[in-house]
């Protein structure tokens, strides 16, 4: 059994001449890397199933509209992790194949 993990992240997106990134959280219990997770969370971003295309610059584009790629991540203790804000969107491994 896998010791579980919890994570800080960010996602960034491109959209026209603008430059944004959010903050995210995630556990981890698994095997999977927390690179491989952060970008399973950027190609589905904004909805799943859209035909996300990965581009030279390494982001991901989404509906013709925006770039959205997976940025810096750190794990962090639970202590900590338990007490981050509750307005930080929070996403599970199990969603994006953990």
């Amino acid at each position: 059994m896998h010791r579980t993990k919890y994570f800080v992240g960010q996602i960034d997106e491109r959209n026209g001449e603008r430059e944004y990134s959010s903050t995210v959280k995630f556990i981890m219990s698994g095997k999977t890397a927390p690179d491989v997770i952060l970008d399973a969370i950027a190609k589905t971003w904004y909805a799943e199933g859209h035909d996300e295309t990965f581009t030279d610059d390494g982001y991901y584009f989404n509906g013709g509209e925006v770039c959205v790629s997976a940025g810096i991540h750190e794990e962090v203790e639970s202590e900590i992790y338990s007490r981050l804000p509750s307005f930080i969107t929070e996403l599970t491994g199990a969603r994006h194949g953990e």
